[in-house]
């Protein structure tokens, strides 16, 4: 072996050397990510389980109460509310029509 191949070697297992650390940094990067993401996860599973009783919830709201004062749509809110526990229809406990039906940045730009 010549010195020249000794050198090809060495710059090769330098480069080698380079990507296993970036690489690593990479991956301790992402794990971090990975708790963000897990805890992503719960609260979608949780938002996906109550869809079917917020949606509910929601149109109704947007169907029936528009014209009316908001002391009448307060009570008929709270009567959907107790059909929906009495028929066990998952749903958000302390659900908000602004936060289901839009963003939180559009409901801060109203």
């Amino acid at each position: 072996m010549n010195t020249q191949e000794m050198e090809t070697y060495k710059a090769d297992l330098d480069q080698l050397q380079a990507k296993i650390e970036r690489g690593d940094k990479l991956i301790t990067g992402l794990s971090g990510e990975k708790i963000r993401w897990e805890a992503s996860l719960v609260d979608l599973d949780e938002q996906f389980i109550n869809l079917t009783g917020n949606a509910m919830l929601a149109a109704s709201f947007m169907s029936l109460c528009g014209p009316f004062p908001s002391d009448y749509r307060e009570e008929l809110s709270n009567s959907w509310l107790k059909k929906i526990k009495q028929l066990k229809i998952p749903f958000k406990a302390g659900f908000e029509f602004c936060d289901f039906l839009a963003s939180k940045a559009a409901t801060r730009r109203w």
